[in-house]
């Protein structure tokens, strides 16, 4: 093989790796070295040497890195065999020359498409421009159909006799007879590309057909106003031609087979500048609410995720980024924002509601971006998959749960539960818990729904609540944790002498109290600012001062939870460690039950990430 980079192909390197650019629109290739080599292989990319000749002076670890990244472009078609390559031969038309250049095959890719019959559907002068553009690209024969059956809801299989592909073009109360072609033409094995069409904005939607009940679901509440109130596309000027050409070379790419398989990527054109971008869009839950399903759907669910494996980082990193998405994202940015990066790194995630027009804004921290960027991104999936779940508009329906202590399934009325509350109030995620893993999940939703209860006193039926509705355990007299200790971990020695320098004294006091999970509390002048649980008490230590240090860098520490802790005279003793069982004995000991729900209403956010849940608390 001769491999041979396309002229029309481009790279940037970027932080995280390349960026490529082609006809086939923009690809990303991450990896921490990848851009030196591809800097270094492009130029050498000329068809005129063979792998082996490329690879020759190179050490194995770098000839296979080298041939990976060859077969990887090779996929992507930003790399041809040139010893394959076929060329337009002498005297062929300028349409077999462009297949070639395109789909490295002059002959029966073109003749696919300029012998075929092609449809056009739409409002009149969309479909007058792209009658002419399919026809000026060699398409013989043209059906046009303007605001015709294809628009109606007398939409039947009649419209596609003897048609070979189809493009169509609609307004949002076209949506239900343009779903109904699009899953008519995946039966036939017709290619179609669709738009929806506005003034302002044209959707062009990806090939295998999409469901468009799901893009305009995805839109924002303004975007949908913009499309009912300006409907049609401008009718002179230069939008028409563009956009026609655009639609016609997308159905070229589709019929000779040139798109690149499993591209999902919804374009948007704008009809103002003429501008396209691409956008990522994941299938929506049904609009009425959360799944239903029997006992033994809900235990097999419970069985498949505990026998899943572990993701990696790495792993959940690059499927979470489906997800990603300004405009029809359930997250719709995940970034650094405005937020101050010193001494650590924040980041912010903006997750949509696919029932309102709500944004949920999450932030997280860590000591670097990676970190930060992670813990935003659990957060982020786990505060969707509450809203996702959407107990506030599905009424009291109750839902399976897994009671935690003794696996035994229950039944939930999640709205009425201790612990249900919308995650875009104050104590938003409050037993919610994302991970890589059925273990982490379960840790994290059980230590998030403790601390809550420690914190609020909600539902603590045995005596643990003060007047003051907080719970005891909080309000006991505790010890100040042993400085030497403090002293011995790099880490909270570290957190420590950047705090002091951003001109605060930190106090770090034992609050486990009598349940035994490891609880400490933060004080500032004082007052006991931010309690944090885990199960040690040096992991409650290193994430409370995180949150305290994060707070302190954006100028805005958090309010007094504890004004004055009551102090023991006797020294401190180290809590001992504790497991996910423990806390979840703890939490029973307050005479509530801890049930589980998995957060999968969404099942495509489920695909991202399977292991999202939350924690309720009911009577035992």
């Amino acid at each position: 093989m001769r491999p041979r980079l396309r002229d029309d192909a481009f790279f940037a390197p970027v932080p995280h790796g390349v960026v490529w650019l082609s006809s086939a629109g923009e690809i990303t290739l991450n990896g921490t070295s990848i851009a030196a080599v591809t800097q270094r292989l492009a130029p050498r990319l000329d068809g005129r040497r063979t792998v082996d000749e490329l690879t020759a002076p190179l050490s194995d670890r770098h000839r296979a890195l080298v041939v990976e990244l060859i077969d990887v472009l090779l996929a992507k078609d930003l790399v041809r065999d040139a010893a394959e390559e076929r060329t337009a031969p002498a005297g062929s038309d300028a349409g077999r020359a462009f297949a070639t250049y395109v789909t490295g095959d002059g002959g029966a890719a073109h003749e696919r498409f300029v012998q075929g019959t092609a449809l056009v559907a739409g409002p009149g002068p969309m479909v007058a421009a792209c009658v002419r553009a399919l026809s000026r690209g060699g398409v013989r024969k043209v059906t046009a159909s303007i605001d015709g059956p294809v628009q109606g809801a007398a939409l039947d299989d009649d419209v596609l006799e003897g048609v070979d592909f189809a493009l169509h073009l609609f307004d949002c109360e076209g949506i239900a007879p343009a779903r109904r072609l699009a899953a008519r033409c995946a039966r036939h094995g017709i290619p179609l590309v669709q738009a929806l069409v506005s003034a302002a904005e044209v959707v062009i939607g990806p090939n295998p057909a999409l469901d468009w009940e799901t893009v305009w679901r995805r839109f924002a509440p303004g975007d949908r106003q913009a499309f009912r109130t300006a409907r049609t596309p401008p009718a002179s000027g230069a939008c028409p031609p563009v956009l026609a050409n655009h639609l016609a070379f997308r159905l070229y790419r589709d019929v000779t087979g040139a798109a690149a398989a499993g591209d999902s990527r919804l374009q948007v054109f704008d009809t103002g500048t003429l501008e396209r971008s691409s956008h990522r869009m994941l299938p929506l839950p049904p609009p009425v609410g959360p799944v239903e399903r029997s006992r033994e759907q809900f235990e097999a669910s419970v069985r498949r995720l505990r026998a899943g494996r572990r993701l990696t980082e790495e792993e959940f990193s690059t499927r979470v980024m489906a997800a990603i998405d300004e405009r029809f994202g359930p997250i719709r940015d995940l970034d650094e924002a405005d937020l101050p990066q010193v001494p650590l790194r924040q980041t912010r995630a903006v997750v949509a509601d696919p029932f309102s027009a709500d944004r949920v804004e999450v932030t997280a921290f860590g000591p670097d971006f990676a970190s930060a960027r992670h813990r935003a991104a659990l957060k982020a999936v786990g505060v969707y998959g509450v809203l996702a779940s959407a107990p506030h508009s599905a009424g009291r329906r109750p839902r399976w749960g897994l009671r935690l202590g003794d696996d035994a399934p229950r039944l939930v009325d999640v709205d009425a539960a201790s612990g249900a509350t919308h995650p875009d109030a104050a104590n938003r995620g409050a037993g919610v818990g994302a991970g890589l893993d059925w273990t982490q999940m379960v840790t994290a939703a059980v230590l998030a729904r403790y601390r809550a209860d420690l914190l609020t006193g909600s539902g603590s039926r045995s005596g643990l609540s003060g007047s003051d509705g907080r719970s005891a355990l909080i309000d006991r007299p505790c010890t100040p944790i042993d400085e030497k200790a403090l002293a011995s971990d790099p880490v909270l020695r570290k957190y420590h002498r950047l705090l002091g320098a951003l001109g605060h004294g930190v106090r770090l006091y034992d609050l486990t109290g009598v349940a035994g999970v490891p609880t400490v509390g933060c004080a500032v002048e004082g007052a006991v600012r931010h309690v944090e649980t885990a199960l040690s008490w040096t992991a409650a230590a290193h994430r409370g001062l995180e949150h305290l240090l994060a707070a302190a860098q954006s100028g805005a520490l958090p309010g007094a939870v504890l004004d004055e802790p009551a102090v023991r005279d006797h020294g401190w003793t180290p809590p001992a460690d504790v497991t996910p069982a423990d806390v979840i004995d703890a939490i029973r000991r307050t005479g509530r039950e801890p049930v589980l729900t998995l957060l999968d209403d969404d099942p495509a956010m489920a695909r991202v990430l399977p292991y999202a849940g939350r924690v309720v608390l009911l009577d035992a």
